[in-house]
C-alpha cells in the first residue's frame, strides 16, 4: 500500500496489519482470534509460569486477564534477552477506552468511526506529558483467554515485532469480557494494548 505522508514531527506509513509513524513513532498490529483459529495457547519459549494465564476469558476478572497478557508478554521479552515492560497508568487508560470503543461499535481496528487517532488518545490520556520525544505501538485482538491471545500475537510478524521491540519500555492492557460482534468467537475477551517509550524532557 502506498505510504501516506503527513507534515511535521508525524509521519504515517500504512503497510499490511500496521501502521507506522516515524519522528515520534508508533506501530500498531491487529490480531483477529475467531473461529477457533488462534494457534495452540503456549507462548512461544514453551510452559507458561503467569498465574491464570490459560483459565478462560469467561473464567477470568478484567484485572486477570491485564495482569496475565503483562506477565506473558514479558516472559517473552526475557526468553529473548529484551527487558522487562513496566505497568503505566496513561498507557491503560488509553488502551481501555479503544477496547470499550471496538466493543460499543462492532468494531475491531486500531481507529473506530469517531474515535479519535491513537496518538490524539495517548496525548489525552497524559502518556506525552513532560515528554521531548516518544514511542508507541498497539496490538489488538481477541482470544479465549490471555495465553490464546499472547499465542497468536507471538505468531504472526507485526504483533510479535511490537511485543519484541527492544527500546519499548511501558506497557498498558485494556480488557473487556464483551466480544466485538461478528468479529470474535462467543466466549472470547476483547484486548487492546499499547507498549510505549518516552524521554521526558529536563528543561
Amino acid at each position: 500500500m502506498t505510504p501516506i505522508r503527513k507534515a511535521g514531527l508525524r509521519r504515517l506509513a500504512v503497510t499490511v496489519g500496521a501502521l507506522v509513524a516515524l519522528g515520534v513513532a508508533a506501530v500498531a498490529s491487529l490480531a483477529v482470534a475467531a473461529g477457533g483459529q488462534v494457534p495452540a495457547p503456549k507462548p512461544a519459549g514453551g510452559a507458561t509460569k503467569c498465574n491464570s494465564a490459560s483459565v478462560p476469558a469467561t473464567e477470568s476478572t478484567i484485572r486477570e486477564l491485564g495482569n496475565s497478557v503483562r506477565c506473558l508478554v514479558n516472559q517473552e521479552r526475557a526468553i529473548h534477552g529484551l527487558a522487562k515492560l513496566d505497568r503505566n497508568e496513561s498507557l491503560k487508560t488509553a488502551s481501555q477506552w479503544h477496547v470499550k470503543t471496538m466493543v460499543e461499535t462492532g468494531c475491531l481496528a486500531h481507529r473506530c468511526p469517531d474515535e479519535d487517532a491513537l496518538d490524539t488518545r495517548l496525548d489525552r490520556a497524559g502518556y506525552f506529558d513532560g515528554a521531548e520525544s516518544w514511542r508507541y505501538a498497539e496490538n489488538t485482538g481477541c482470544g479465549a483467554s490471555a495465553e490464546a491471545m499472547v499465542a497468536n500475537w507471538m505468531h504472526t510478524v507485526y504483533h510479535r515485532i511490537n511485543i519484541l521491540d527492544p527500546d519499548f519500555r511501558d506497557i498498558g492492557v485494556g480488557v473487556s469480557h464483551k466480544r466485538v460482534n461478528k468479529r470474535c468467537g462467543r466466549g472470547y475477551a476483547t484486548f487492546a494494548v499499547v507498549f510505549g517509550e518516552h524521554k521526558l524532557s529536563t528543561d
